[in-house]
Protein backbone atom coordinates (compact mmCIF):
# COMPACT_ATOMS: atom_id res chain seq x y z
CA UNK A 1 0.00 0.00 0.00
CA UNK A 2 1.26 3.52 -0.82
CA UNK A 3 1.80 6.05 1.93
CA UNK A 4 1.21 9.69 1.05
CA UNK A 5 4.23 11.84 1.98
CA UNK A 6 3.16 15.33 3.00
CA UNK A 7 6.27 16.76 4.67
CA UNK A 8 9.79 17.15 3.24
CA UNK A 9 11.51 14.66 5.54
CA UNK A 10 14.09 12.00 4.78
CA UNK A 11 12.36 9.28 2.74
CA UNK A 12 12.68 5.80 4.19
CA UNK A 13 13.09 3.75 1.01
CA UNK A 14 12.07 0.06 1.18
CA UNK A 15 14.66 -2.67 1.58
CA UNK A 16 18.35 -2.82 0.74
CA UNK A 17 18.19 -5.07 -2.32
CA UNK A 18 15.89 -5.28 -5.30
CA UNK A 19 14.43 -8.51 -3.93
CA UNK A 20 13.64 -7.08 -0.48
CA UNK A 21 10.02 -6.67 0.47
CA UNK A 22 8.72 -3.29 1.51
CA UNK A 23 8.13 -3.89 5.20
CA UNK A 24 8.99 -0.54 6.71
CA UNK A 25 9.53 2.04 3.97
CA UNK A 26 7.17 4.34 2.09
CA UNK A 27 6.16 4.31 -1.58
CA UNK A 28 5.70 7.53 -3.53
CA UNK A 29 2.32 8.08 -5.19
CA UNK A 30 2.54 8.14 -8.98
CA UNK A 31 1.20 10.72 -11.42
CA UNK A 32 1.63 11.90 -14.99
CA UNK A 33 2.39 15.31 -16.42
CA UNK A 34 -1.18 15.64 -17.65
CA UNK A 35 -2.53 15.10 -14.13
CA UNK A 36 -0.65 18.00 -12.62
CA UNK A 37 -2.81 20.65 -11.04
CA UNK A 38 -1.74 24.13 -11.99
CA UNK A 39 -2.14 23.80 -15.74
CA UNK A 40 -5.84 24.46 -16.29
CA UNK A 41 -6.52 26.29 -19.53
CA UNK A 42 -9.43 28.71 -19.10
CA UNK A 43 -11.21 30.66 -21.83
CA UNK A 44 -12.76 33.91 -20.64
CA UNK A 45 -15.14 36.71 -21.55
CA UNK A 46 -14.86 39.77 -19.30
CA UNK A 47 -17.27 42.66 -19.95
CA UNK A 48 -17.59 45.78 -17.83
CA UNK A 49 -20.79 47.65 -17.01
CA UNK A 50 -22.14 49.97 -19.71
CA UNK A 51 -22.31 53.74 -19.33
CA UNK A 52 -25.64 55.49 -18.79
CA UNK A 53 -27.17 57.67 -21.50
CA UNK A 54 -27.78 61.38 -20.95
CA UNK A 55 -31.30 62.70 -20.24
CA UNK A 56 -32.73 66.01 -21.53
CA UNK A 57 -30.56 68.66 -23.06
CA UNK A 58 -31.65 68.80 -26.68
CA UNK A 59 -30.96 65.14 -27.37
CA UNK A 60 -28.93 63.12 -24.91
CA UNK A 61 -25.96 61.08 -26.07
CA UNK A 62 -26.09 57.32 -25.69
CA UNK A 63 -23.90 55.53 -23.13
CA UNK A 64 -20.80 53.68 -24.25
CA UNK A 65 -20.66 49.90 -23.88
CA UNK A 66 -18.50 48.32 -21.21
CA UNK A 67 -15.03 47.22 -22.33
CA UNK A 68 -14.90 43.70 -23.78
CA UNK A 69 -11.95 41.34 -23.44
CA UNK A 70 -12.05 37.70 -24.52
CA UNK A 71 -9.83 34.77 -25.35
CA UNK A 72 -12.61 32.88 -27.09
CA UNK A 73 -12.65 32.59 -30.84
CA UNK A 74 -13.26 36.19 -31.92
CA UNK A 75 -11.62 39.57 -31.69
CA UNK A 76 -11.53 41.38 -28.40
CA UNK A 77 -13.30 44.72 -28.33
CA UNK A 78 -11.74 47.61 -30.18
CA UNK A 79 -10.63 45.40 -33.05
CA UNK A 80 -7.70 43.64 -31.39
CA UNK A 81 -6.98 40.00 -32.00
CA UNK A 82 -8.29 37.45 -29.51
CA UNK A 83 -6.30 37.30 -26.30
CA UNK A 84 -4.35 34.33 -24.96
CA UNK A 85 -6.15 31.64 -22.99
CA UNK A 86 -5.36 32.02 -19.29
CA UNK A 87 -3.47 29.27 -17.47
CA UNK A 88 -4.34 29.07 -13.78
CA UNK A 89 -3.56 26.87 -10.79
CA UNK A 90 -5.91 24.80 -8.69
CA UNK A 91 -6.13 25.77 -5.06
CA UNK A 92 -5.07 29.35 -5.86
CA UNK A 93 -7.36 32.32 -5.18
CA UNK A 94 -8.60 34.47 -8.06
CA UNK A 95 -10.61 37.69 -7.82
CA UNK A 96 -13.82 38.10 -9.82
CA UNK A 97 -15.55 41.50 -10.06
CA UNK A 98 -18.63 42.11 -12.17
CA UNK A 99 -19.21 45.80 -12.84
CA UNK A 100 -22.62 47.47 -12.56
CA UNK A 101 -23.93 49.70 -15.33
CA UNK A 102 -23.99 53.46 -14.88
CA UNK A 103 -27.12 54.63 -13.05
CA UNK A 104 -29.95 56.35 -14.94
CA UNK A 105 -30.11 60.16 -14.68
CA UNK A 106 -33.29 62.24 -14.31
CA UNK A 107 -33.16 65.93 -15.24
CA UNK A 108 -35.60 68.77 -15.86
CA UNK A 109 -33.12 71.12 -17.50
CA UNK A 110 -29.93 70.97 -19.46
CA UNK A 111 -27.84 68.29 -17.83
CA UNK A 112 -24.07 67.77 -17.58
CA UNK A 113 -24.00 64.69 -15.34
CA UNK A 114 -22.48 61.59 -16.96
CA UNK A 115 -22.52 58.21 -15.24
CA UNK A 116 -19.88 55.66 -16.28
CA UNK A 117 -20.16 51.91 -15.89
CA UNK A 118 -17.99 49.98 -13.43
CA UNK A 119 -14.96 47.84 -14.32
CA UNK A 120 -15.11 44.03 -14.41
CA UNK A 121 -12.11 41.92 -13.37
CA UNK A 122 -10.88 38.34 -13.64
CA UNK A 123 -7.55 38.17 -11.76
CA UNK A 124 -5.17 40.36 -13.85
CA UNK A 125 -7.67 40.87 -16.70
CA UNK A 126 -9.59 44.14 -16.36
CA UNK A 127 -12.30 45.52 -18.64
CA UNK A 128 -13.02 49.25 -18.33
CA UNK A 129 -16.53 50.54 -17.62
CA UNK A 130 -18.35 52.26 -20.49
CA UNK A 131 -18.31 56.04 -20.73
CA UNK A 132 -21.41 58.03 -19.84
CA UNK A 133 -23.32 59.78 -22.65
CA UNK A 134 -23.17 63.54 -23.06
CA UNK A 135 -25.74 66.16 -22.12
CA UNK A 136 -25.62 69.94 -21.79
CA UNK A 137 -23.36 70.51 -24.82
CA UNK A 138 -20.41 68.59 -23.34
CA UNK A 139 -18.26 65.74 -24.61
CA UNK A 140 -19.09 62.09 -23.93
CA UNK A 141 -16.94 60.35 -21.33
CA UNK A 142 -14.12 58.01 -22.25
CA UNK A 143 -14.42 54.37 -21.19
CA UNK A 144 -14.23 50.80 -22.44
CA UNK A 145 -16.30 52.29 -25.24
CA UNK A 146 -16.92 56.02 -25.25
CA UNK A 147 -20.19 57.81 -24.57
CA UNK A 148 -21.93 59.69 -27.42
CA UNK A 149 -22.02 63.48 -27.76
CA UNK A 150 -25.29 65.33 -27.17
CA UNK A 151 -27.42 67.18 -29.71
CA UNK A 152 -28.62 70.68 -30.54
CA UNK A 153 -27.30 74.25 -30.36
CA UNK A 154 -25.48 74.18 -33.67
CA UNK A 155 -22.21 73.18 -32.01
CA UNK A 156 -20.03 70.11 -32.26
CA UNK A 157 -20.07 67.83 -29.18
CA UNK A 158 -17.53 65.01 -29.52
CA UNK A 159 -18.01 61.49 -28.29
CA UNK A 160 -15.68 59.98 -25.71
CA UNK A 161 -12.78 57.78 -26.75
CA UNK A 162 -12.83 54.01 -26.28
CA UNK A 163 -10.06 51.97 -24.66
CA UNK A 164 -7.59 50.34 -27.03
CA UNK A 165 -8.47 46.67 -27.63
CA UNK A 166 -11.69 46.95 -25.59
CA UNK A 167 -14.11 49.20 -27.45
CA UNK A 168 -14.73 52.12 -29.80
CA UNK A 169 -15.46 55.82 -29.46
CA UNK A 170 -18.88 57.37 -29.13
CA UNK A 171 -20.33 59.32 -32.07
CA UNK A 172 -19.74 63.04 -32.59
CA UNK A 173 -22.62 65.15 -33.79
CA UNK A 174 -22.02 68.13 -36.09
CA UNK A 175 -24.29 71.19 -36.13
CA UNK A 176 -27.92 71.22 -35.04
CA UNK A 177 -28.70 67.52 -34.70
CA UNK A 178 -29.85 64.76 -32.39
CA UNK A 179 -27.68 63.10 -29.77
CA UNK A 180 -25.00 60.64 -30.93
CA UNK A 181 -24.85 56.95 -30.15
CA UNK A 182 -22.41 55.47 -27.67
CA UNK A 183 -19.54 53.34 -28.90
CA UNK A 184 -19.73 49.55 -28.97
CA UNK A 185 -17.20 46.73 -28.77
CA UNK A 186 -17.25 46.25 -32.56
CA UNK A 187 -17.83 49.77 -33.90
CA UNK A 188 -18.04 53.50 -33.25
CA UNK A 189 -21.28 55.22 -32.30
CA UNK A 190 -23.17 57.06 -35.04
CA UNK A 191 -23.25 60.87 -34.90
CA UNK A 192 -26.57 62.69 -34.63
CA UNK A 193 -28.26 63.43 -37.96
CA UNK A 194 -26.54 66.23 -39.87
CA UNK A 195 -29.63 67.32 -41.83
CA UNK A 196 -32.33 66.64 -39.25
CA UNK A 197 -32.92 66.00 -35.59
CA UNK A 198 -32.52 62.19 -35.60
CA UNK A 199 -30.53 60.50 -32.89
CA UNK A 200 -27.51 58.39 -33.85
CA UNK A 201 -27.45 54.63 -33.40
CA UNK A 202 -25.19 52.98 -30.84
CA UNK A 203 -22.08 51.18 -32.05
CA UNK A 204 -22.46 47.48 -32.71
CA UNK A 205 -21.48 44.89 -30.14
CA UNK A 206 -19.35 41.82 -30.76
CA UNK A 207 -20.44 38.21 -31.26
CA UNK A 208 -18.67 35.93 -28.75
CA UNK A 209 -20.08 32.41 -28.61
CA UNK A 210 -18.26 31.24 -25.49
CA UNK A 211 -21.49 29.73 -24.11
CA UNK A 212 -22.07 27.68 -27.26
CA UNK A 213 -24.30 28.19 -30.29
CA UNK A 214 -24.21 31.36 -32.39
CA UNK A 215 -25.63 34.87 -32.28
CA UNK A 216 -24.42 35.77 -28.80
CA UNK A 217 -23.68 39.48 -28.98
CA UNK A 218 -22.33 41.66 -26.20
CA UNK A 219 -21.36 45.27 -25.48
CA UNK A 220 -23.52 47.33 -27.85
CA UNK A 221 -23.64 51.13 -27.49
CA UNK A 222 -26.73 53.09 -26.41
CA UNK A 223 -28.73 55.11 -28.96
CA UNK A 224 -28.83 58.92 -29.02
CA UNK A 225 -31.98 60.98 -28.32
CA UNK A 226 -33.65 63.38 -30.78
CA UNK A 227 -33.10 67.15 -30.76
CA UNK A 228 -36.67 68.44 -31.27
CA UNK A 229 -38.26 65.93 -33.61
CA UNK A 230 -37.18 62.97 -35.69
CA UNK A 231 -36.29 59.32 -35.05
CA UNK A 232 -34.60 58.18 -31.89
CA UNK A 233 -31.28 56.35 -32.17
CA UNK A 234 -31.36 52.55 -31.99
CA UNK A 235 -29.25 50.68 -29.50
CA UNK A 236 -26.31 48.76 -30.92
CA UNK A 237 -26.61 45.01 -31.37
CA UNK A 238 -25.39 43.39 -28.18
CA UNK A 239 -27.49 44.97 -25.46
CA UNK A 240 -27.42 48.70 -26.19
CA UNK A 241 -30.55 50.52 -25.06
CA UNK A 242 -32.34 52.64 -27.65
CA UNK A 243 -33.09 56.31 -27.04
CA UNK A 244 -36.64 57.29 -26.17
CA UNK A 245 -39.04 60.18 -26.31
CA UNK A 246 -38.88 61.39 -23.63
CA UNK A 247 -37.05 58.66 -21.68
CA UNK A 248 -34.15 56.48 -22.80
CA UNK A 249 -34.16 52.70 -22.51
CA UNK A 250 -31.80 50.73 -20.32
CA UNK A 251 -28.92 48.69 -21.68
CA UNK A 252 -29.51 44.95 -21.37
CA UNK A 253 -28.33 43.41 -18.11
CA UNK A 254 -25.33 41.05 -18.26
CA UNK A 255 -24.19 42.35 -21.63
CA UNK A 256 -22.43 45.62 -20.77
CA UNK A 257 -24.76 47.50 -23.15
CA UNK A 258 -24.87 51.29 -22.99
CA UNK A 259 -28.01 53.13 -21.89
CA UNK A 260 -30.14 55.11 -24.37
CA UNK A 261 -30.36 58.89 -24.34
CA UNK A 262 -33.39 60.95 -23.42
CA UNK A 263 -35.09 63.27 -25.94
CA UNK A 264 -36.93 66.52 -24.99
CA UNK A 265 -35.99 69.88 -23.62
CA UNK A 266 -38.25 69.22 -20.61
CA UNK A 267 -38.08 66.54 -17.99
CA UNK A 268 -36.68 63.15 -19.07
CA UNK A 269 -34.75 60.18 -17.72
CA UNK A 270 -31.87 58.48 -19.46
CA UNK A 271 -31.40 54.76 -19.79
CA UNK A 272 -29.14 53.01 -17.29
CA UNK A 273 -26.17 51.05 -18.53
CA UNK A 274 -26.42 47.29 -18.58
CA UNK A 275 -24.44 45.38 -15.96
CA UNK A 276 -21.35 43.51 -17.04
CA UNK A 277 -20.63 39.80 -17.02
CA UNK A 278 -17.69 37.41 -16.55
CA UNK A 279 -17.92 34.02 -18.29
CA UNK A 280 -15.32 31.25 -17.88
CA UNK A 281 -15.12 28.08 -19.98
CA UNK A 282 -12.92 25.18 -18.86
CA UNK A 283 -12.56 21.38 -18.69
CA UNK A 284 -15.39 19.58 -16.90
CA UNK A 285 -12.80 17.84 -14.67
CA UNK A 286 -12.71 21.01 -12.59
CA UNK A 287 -15.12 22.82 -10.30
CA UNK A 288 -15.28 26.45 -9.16
CA UNK A 289 -15.86 27.13 -5.47
CA UNK A 290 -16.21 30.43 -3.64
CA UNK A 291 -13.98 31.44 -0.78
CA UNK A 292 -16.23 34.48 -0.24
CA UNK A 293 -20.01 34.28 -0.68
CA UNK A 294 -20.84 37.53 -2.43
CA UNK A 295 -20.95 36.48 -6.08
CA UNK A 296 -23.91 35.26 -8.11
CA UNK A 297 -22.91 32.60 -10.60
CA UNK A 298 -24.28 29.60 -12.42
CA UNK A 299 -22.41 26.68 -13.98
CA UNK A 300 -23.65 24.80 -17.05
CA UNK A 301 -21.92 21.54 -17.96
CA UNK A 302 -24.39 20.30 -20.60
CA UNK A 303 -24.36 22.79 -23.47
CA UNK A 304 -20.82 22.04 -24.67
CA UNK A 305 -19.37 18.53 -24.45
CA UNK A 306 -16.60 17.99 -21.85
CA UNK A 307 -16.78 21.64 -20.85
CA UNK A 308 -18.13 23.63 -17.96
CA UNK A 309 -19.25 27.23 -18.44
CA UNK A 310 -19.57 29.46 -15.38
CA UNK A 311 -21.31 32.83 -15.67
CA UNK A 312 -20.85 35.53 -13.02
CA UNK A 313 -23.56 38.20 -13.07
CA UNK A 314 -23.65 40.13 -9.79
CA UNK A 315 -22.08 43.57 -9.57
CA UNK A 316 -19.64 42.96 -6.73
CA UNK A 317 -16.33 41.27 -5.93
CA UNK A 318 -15.52 37.82 -4.66
CA UNK A 319 -12.76 35.21 -4.49
CA UNK A 320 -12.91 31.83 -6.24
CA UNK A 321 -10.71 28.75 -6.54
CA UNK A 322 -10.62 25.89 -9.02
CA UNK A 323 -10.60 22.33 -7.69
CA UNK A 324 -10.55 19.00 -9.46
CA UNK A 325 -12.70 15.96 -8.75
CA UNK A 326 -10.51 13.68 -10.89
CA UNK A 327 -7.85 13.39 -8.16
CA UNK A 328 -7.44 14.51 -4.53
CA UNK A 329 -6.05 18.00 -4.10
CA UNK A 330 -2.39 17.63 -3.02
CA UNK A 331 -1.03 19.17 0.16
CA UNK A 332 1.82 21.66 0.15
CA UNK A 333 5.08 19.72 0.49
CA UNK A 334 3.65 16.44 -0.83
CA UNK A 335 6.00 14.23 -2.92
CA UNK A 336 5.20 12.02 -5.89
CA UNK A 337 6.91 10.16 -8.74
CA UNK A 338 6.11 11.58 -12.18
CA UNK A 339 5.74 8.63 -14.54
CA UNK A 340 5.96 10.87 -17.62
CA UNK A 341 9.17 12.74 -16.77
CA UNK A 342 10.65 9.93 -14.60
CA UNK A 343 11.41 12.41 -11.83
CA UNK A 344 10.46 12.88 -8.19
CA UNK A 345 8.45 16.06 -7.61
CA UNK A 346 6.95 17.98 -4.71
CA UNK A 347 3.88 20.21 -4.58
CA UNK A 348 4.72 23.84 -3.66
CA UNK A 349 1.13 24.95 -3.03
CA UNK A 350 0.17 25.68 -6.63
CA UNK A 351 2.03 23.28 -8.93
CA UNK A 352 4.36 20.26 -8.99
CA UNK A 353 8.10 21.07 -9.07
CA UNK A 354 11.04 18.81 -9.80
CA UNK A 355 13.16 18.49 -6.69
CA UNK A 356 16.27 18.82 -8.85
CA UNK A 357 15.10 22.29 -9.92
CA UNK A 358 13.75 23.70 -6.68
CA UNK A 359 15.47 23.76 -3.30
CA UNK A 360 13.80 22.13 -0.31
CA UNK A 361 15.06 23.33 3.07
CA UNK A 362 17.50 20.88 4.60
CA UNK A 363 18.44 19.12 1.35
CA UNK A 364 22.12 19.02 0.20
CA UNK A 365 22.90 22.03 -1.95
CA UNK A 366 26.61 22.95 -2.05
CA UNK A 367 27.32 20.71 -5.03
CA UNK A 368 24.21 21.80 -6.98
CA UNK A 369 24.80 24.37 -9.72
CA UNK A 370 21.35 25.95 -9.86
CA UNK A 371 20.82 26.70 -6.18
CA UNK A 372 18.66 28.48 -5.14
CA UNK A 373 17.89 29.55 -8.72
CA UNK A 374 19.45 29.46 -12.19
CA UNK A 375 23.16 30.19 -11.89
CA UNK A 376 25.93 31.31 -14.24
CA UNK A 377 28.81 29.59 -12.46
CA UNK A 378 29.79 27.74 -9.27
CA UNK A 379 33.40 27.43 -8.08
CA UNK A 380 33.63 24.81 -5.33
CA UNK A 381 37.44 25.15 -5.20
CA UNK A 382 38.07 21.46 -4.58
CA UNK A 383 41.71 21.29 -5.79
CA UNK A 384 40.83 23.34 -8.90
CA UNK A 385 39.10 26.48 -10.18
CA UNK A 386 36.71 24.73 -12.55
CA UNK A 387 33.08 25.80 -12.93
CA UNK A 388 30.67 23.11 -11.64
CA UNK A 389 28.02 24.55 -13.98
CA UNK A 390 30.42 23.80 -16.84
CA UNK A 391 30.74 27.05 -18.82
CA UNK A 392 33.27 29.39 -17.18
CA UNK A 393 36.36 27.55 -15.95
CA UNK A 394 38.93 29.93 -14.50
CA UNK A 395 42.25 30.53 -16.27
CA UNK A 396 45.77 31.68 -15.29
CA UNK A 397 45.54 30.27 -11.79
CA UNK A 398 48.65 31.52 -9.97
CA UNK A 399 50.09 30.43 -6.59
CA UNK A 400 46.82 29.07 -5.18
CA UNK A 401 46.92 26.14 -2.77
CA UNK A 402 44.07 24.22 -1.16
CA UNK A 403 43.11 23.63 2.46
CA UNK A 404 41.39 20.31 3.22
CA UNK A 405 39.31 21.92 6.02
CA UNK A 406 37.56 24.75 4.22
CA UNK A 407 34.03 25.96 4.74
CA UNK A 408 32.61 23.16 2.55
CA UNK A 409 35.20 20.47 1.92
CA UNK A 410 38.33 22.10 0.57
CA UNK A 411 38.95 25.82 0.09
CA UNK A 412 41.34 27.92 -2.01
CA UNK A 413 44.18 29.59 -0.11
CA UNK A 414 45.50 33.00 -1.30
CA UNK A 415 48.95 34.02 -0.01
CA UNK A 416 48.36 37.80 0.00
CA UNK A 417 51.23 38.58 -2.41
CA UNK A 418 50.77 36.69 -5.68
CA UNK A 419 47.71 34.37 -5.61
CA UNK A 420 44.83 34.97 -8.01
CA UNK A 421 42.85 33.52 -10.90
CA UNK A 422 40.97 35.00 -13.84
CA UNK A 423 37.40 34.73 -15.12
CA UNK A 424 36.06 35.76 -18.54
CA UNK A 425 34.48 39.24 -18.44
CA UNK A 426 31.13 37.75 -19.52
CA UNK A 427 30.88 35.78 -16.26
CA UNK A 428 29.34 38.89 -14.69
CA UNK A 429 26.13 40.18 -16.26
CA UNK A 430 25.90 43.41 -18.19
CA UNK A 431 22.97 44.88 -16.26
CA UNK A 432 22.30 42.50 -13.37
CA UNK A 433 24.14 39.80 -11.48
CA UNK A 434 24.74 38.37 -8.00
CA UNK A 435 28.09 37.32 -6.55
CA UNK A 436 28.17 35.08 -3.46
CA UNK A 437 31.28 33.79 -1.72
CA UNK A 438 32.60 32.60 1.62
CA UNK A 439 35.71 34.45 2.89
CA UNK A 440 38.11 33.80 5.74
CA UNK A 441 40.74 36.55 6.24
CA UNK A 442 44.27 35.92 7.42
CA UNK A 443 45.10 39.65 7.30
CA UNK A 444 42.90 42.73 7.71
CA UNK A 445 45.57 45.30 8.52
CA UNK A 446 45.60 46.71 4.99
CA UNK A 447 43.43 46.98 1.89
CA UNK A 448 42.75 43.52 0.43
CA UNK A 449 41.09 43.17 -2.99
CA UNK A 450 38.70 40.23 -3.32
CA UNK A 451 37.90 40.77 -6.98
CA UNK A 452 38.49 43.51 -9.50
CA UNK A 453 37.60 44.41 -13.05
CA UNK A 454 39.22 47.49 -14.60
CA UNK A 455 37.51 50.25 -12.58
CA UNK A 456 36.91 52.63 -15.41
CA UNK A 457 33.72 52.79 -17.46
CA UNK A 458 31.82 49.53 -16.95
CA UNK A 459 34.08 48.10 -14.22
CA UNK A 460 33.83 46.85 -10.65
CA UNK A 461 35.88 46.63 -7.49
CA UNK A 462 35.26 44.61 -4.31
CA UNK A 463 37.72 44.91 -1.45
CA UNK A 464 38.28 44.93 2.30
CA UNK A 465 40.04 47.61 4.25
CA UNK A 466 40.57 48.31 7.94
CA UNK A 467 40.04 51.84 9.29
CA UNK A 468 40.83 52.24 13.00
CA UNK A 469 38.65 49.93 15.05
CA UNK A 470 36.60 48.31 12.26
CA UNK A 471 37.09 46.26 9.12
CA UNK A 472 34.68 46.80 6.23
CA UNK A 473 33.91 45.49 2.78
CA UNK A 474 33.39 47.91 -0.11
CA UNK A 475 31.83 47.21 -3.49
CA UNK A 476 31.96 49.87 -6.18
CA UNK A 477 30.62 49.89 -9.75
CA UNK A 478 31.29 52.45 -12.49
CA UNK A 479 28.74 53.41 -15.13
CA UNK A 480 29.59 54.29 -18.71
CA UNK A 481 30.00 57.93 -17.76
CA UNK A 482 32.64 57.04 -15.18
CA UNK A 483 30.47 57.70 -12.12
CA UNK A 484 30.91 55.36 -9.18
CA UNK A 485 28.29 53.79 -6.92
CA UNK A 486 29.34 51.94 -3.79
CA UNK A 487 27.90 49.92 -0.91
CA UNK A 488 29.67 49.19 2.36
CA UNK A 489 29.09 46.55 5.04
CA UNK A 490 28.92 47.79 8.62
CA UNK A 491 29.81 44.73 10.72
CA UNK A 492 33.31 44.57 12.21
CA UNK A 493 35.24 41.53 10.98
CA UNK A 494 37.91 39.33 12.48
CA UNK A 495 40.58 37.07 11.06
CA UNK A 496 40.12 33.31 11.15
CA UNK A 497 36.31 33.49 10.80
CA UNK A 498 34.22 32.43 7.80
CA UNK A 499 31.87 35.14 6.42
CA UNK A 500 29.30 34.84 3.66
CA UNK A 501 29.24 37.92 1.39
CA UNK A 502 26.56 38.40 -1.24
CA UNK A 503 26.37 41.33 -3.67
CA UNK A 504 23.22 41.82 -5.74
CA UNK A 505 23.62 44.17 -8.67
CA UNK A 506 20.72 45.56 -10.73
CA UNK A 507 21.75 48.79 -12.36
CA UNK A 508 18.11 49.70 -13.11
CA UNK A 509 17.13 49.68 -9.42
CA UNK A 510 19.67 48.90 -6.69
CA UNK A 511 23.02 47.54 -5.55
CA UNK A 512 22.87 45.67 -2.22
CA UNK A 513 25.43 44.14 0.13
CA UNK A 514 24.57 41.21 2.42
CA UNK A 515 26.67 39.74 5.21
CA UNK A 516 25.76 36.32 6.63
CA UNK A 517 22.28 36.44 5.13
CA UNK A 518 21.36 39.95 6.30
CA UNK A 519 21.28 43.09 4.15
CA UNK A 520 23.74 45.68 5.44
CA UNK A 521 23.75 48.35 2.74
CA UNK A 522 22.04 49.46 -0.45
CA UNK A 523 22.30 52.26 -2.98
CA UNK A 524 20.33 53.37 -6.03
CA UNK A 525 22.49 53.77 -9.14
CA UNK A 526 21.76 56.15 -11.99
CA UNK A 527 22.98 56.71 -15.50
CA UNK A 528 23.66 53.80 -17.83
CA UNK A 529 25.88 50.78 -17.50
CA UNK A 530 27.55 48.55 -20.07
CA UNK A 531 30.17 46.08 -18.94
CA UNK A 532 33.59 46.51 -20.49
CA UNK A 533 35.48 43.50 -21.84
CA UNK A 534 38.30 43.43 -19.28
CA UNK A 535 39.09 40.24 -17.37
CA UNK A 536 37.64 39.65 -13.91
CA UNK A 537 40.43 39.02 -11.38
CA UNK A 538 39.64 36.95 -8.28
CA UNK A 539 42.04 37.56 -5.37
CA UNK A 540 43.78 40.74 -6.50
CA UNK A 541 43.44 44.26 -7.84
CA UNK A 542 43.40 44.23 -11.67
CA UNK A 543 46.71 46.04 -11.83
CA UNK A 544 48.32 43.88 -9.15
CA UNK A 545 49.90 45.37 -5.99
CA UNK A 546 46.93 44.59 -3.69
CA UNK A 547 46.08 40.92 -3.07
CA UNK A 548 43.64 38.96 -0.93
CA UNK A 549 45.17 37.17 2.06
CA UNK A 550 43.08 34.25 3.34
CA UNK A 551 40.72 31.54 2.09
CA UNK A 552 37.79 31.55 -0.33
CA UNK A 553 35.14 28.89 -0.81
CA UNK A 554 31.88 28.30 -2.67
CA UNK A 555 31.93 31.20 -5.14
CA UNK A 556 28.60 31.49 -6.95
CA UNK A 557 27.63 33.84 -9.81
CA UNK A 558 24.01 34.42 -10.90
CA UNK A 559 22.69 36.30 -13.97
CA UNK A 560 20.12 38.20 -11.87
CA UNK A 561 19.81 40.08 -8.60
CA UNK A 562 18.69 37.55 -5.98
CA UNK A 563 15.91 38.30 -3.53
CA UNK A 564 16.51 38.59 0.22
CA UNK A 565 14.99 35.14 0.82
CA UNK A 566 17.28 33.59 -1.80
CA UNK A 567 20.30 35.24 -0.16
CA UNK A 568 19.21 33.71 3.14
CA UNK A 569 19.08 30.28 1.46
CA UNK A 570 22.67 30.73 0.28
CA UNK A 571 23.78 31.48 3.82
CA UNK A 572 21.99 28.31 5.01
CA UNK A 573 23.53 25.98 2.42
CA UNK A 574 23.88 22.34 3.47
CA UNK A 575 27.00 20.36 2.44
CA UNK A 576 26.72 17.52 -0.04
CA UNK A 577 27.99 14.21 1.28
Amino acid sequence: MSTKITTPVLIDLPGETLSSENTSGVVLPKGTTGERPGSISVEYLVIAGGGAGAPSGAGGGGGGAGGLRTSFGSNSGGGSTAETTKTIATGTSYTITVGNGGAAITASSYNTTKNDGEDSVFDDITSIGGGGGSGGNTSGNIGGSGGGGNGGYGLSAPGGAGTTNQGYAGGTRAGSAGGSGGGGAAGVGVGGGTTGDDGGAGGAGLEVNIIGGTGNYYAGGGGGGIYISGSVGAGGTGGGGSAGNPNGNNGTANTGGGGGGGSTLGSSTSGAGGSGVVILRYSDEYTIVETTSVLTFTTDSTSVANTKITTFTQGTSGIIQFTTSSAPQPSTGEFRYNTTDKLVEFYNGSTWKQIADEYISGQPSTCVCNFPTTATALYQLEDNTNDTCGNYNATNTTDITYNSSGKFGKSAVFNGTSSYFKLPFSTLGDSAFTLSMWLNFDDLASERFIFSKYPGSGGYGFYAQSPPGVSTIFFIAYNTGGGGYSVTTTTSMSTGVWYNYVLTFDFSSSIKAYLNGSQEATTTPSGTFSQNSDTVYIGRYHAGATYFDGEMDQIRVFPSALTASQVQELYNEVPCT
